[in-house]
């Protein structure tokens, strides 16, 4: 799986859904943050990036595709997102590599930075796909603890510091 199409799956974890649109609606339940995760530590010299960041699970709550969703449909999209994305990492080093950890699978790959202005960071990141390099511009920016990734097609995933 190569970064785009992470990243596009993580956009739109909020569309699957096996929930019947004759069930009853619950109240969608977003994880809590443990408190390991909401004091994070300070990252490594290179950039506020460099360290090895996780899915925000309870942010996929704030996408317009999830919010569109029934409830009952919102309870088991997030359900499954943990699932599915729990222990999914993203890792930027301060030597310009970039390690991508999703269903027991890694991928390695690097990044150049094409410009670092006003606290946002826009990189050019390059894995190999079937033999080929694949390389794509994402936009880097801290919200708090949080940071957000935009992909090529707009979308925003949210991570936290491990």
């Amino acid at each position: 799986m190569n970064l785009r199409n992470t990243l596009g799956l993580l956009a739109v974890l909020g569309l699957i859904s096996t929930a019947s649109a004759q069930e009853a609606p619950v109240a969608p339940v977003v994880p809590a943050v443990p408190a390991a995760i909401a004091a994070p530590a300070a990252p490594a010299a290179g950039g506020f990036y460099v360290g090895v960041w996780g899915i925000d699970i309870s942010s996929l709550a704030e996408m317009d595709e999830f919010k569109q969703m029934p409830p009952e449909q919102q309870k088991m999209a997030l359900e499954q997102a943990a699932k599915m994305m729990g222990e999914a990492t993203f890792e930027f080093t301060a030597d310009q590599r970039m390690i991508m950890s999703f269903g027991g699978e890694k991928k390695e790959g690097t990044y150049k930075i094409v410009s670092d202005k006003d606290g946002k960071v826009v990189m050019e990141g390059t894995m190999m796909e079937n033999g080929q390099p694949d390389t794509e511009t994402l936009t880097l920016q801290m919200n708090g603890p949080k940071l957000k990734i935009t992909g090529p097609d707009g979308k925003t995933i949210t991570f936290i510091r491990k």
